[in-house]
């Protein structure tokens, strides 16, 4: 058998039950086996395991401080945020108090506005009669007029 071709699918005597090994994708993963199982030598030896565990306890422990940090950070934001939503209620209270005195400012306009139609026709009015008065004293120094000629 080694004059097989080995590109070439070995035939198999009988029936064949389901689909058959690909020898060529065996060969190329024994060989990445192989080639991972050489790394080992590169894995820390037991004398650096407690280097290794400090450094990680090391790393534990700036993470705990960083959580701790950022736990503050987020309890500053939230007290911020607090703060901001306080200043939005009073500014939206100043607001409404605001257009309170606007809309009480408009009432009084429209008061003044509504006195001083009320006083401009009182005038025209009184100048009407003074005028009606007017006539009527002319018409009566004519009539007198009048009278004193015929005597």
């Amino acid at each position: 058998m080694d004059d097989a071709d080995p590109s070439q699918p070995v035939p198999q005597p009988g029936p064949q039950f389901g689909p058959q090994p690909d020898y060529r994708l065996l060969t190329r993963s024994f060989e990445q086996v192989a080639t991972e199982v050489a790394k080992i030598e590169n894995v820390p030896s037991i004398s650096q395991s407690a280097e290794i565990l400090q450094h990680m306890q090391q790393q534990t422990q700036q993470t705990q401080q960083l959580l701790l940090q950022m736990q503050g950070m987020q309890n500053q934001m939230q007290e911020m945020q607090d703060m901001q939503n306080q200043m939005q209620g009073q500014m939206q209270g100043m607001q409404n108090q605001m257009q309170g005195m606007q809309n009480q400012m408009q009432g009084m306009q429209n008061q003044m506005q509504g006195m001083q139609n009320q006083m401009q026709g009182q005038m025209q009015g009184m100048q009407n009669q003074m005028h009606q008065n007017h006539q009527q004293v002319q018409n009566q120094l004519q009539q007198l007029n009048t009278g004193f000629e015929t005597l």
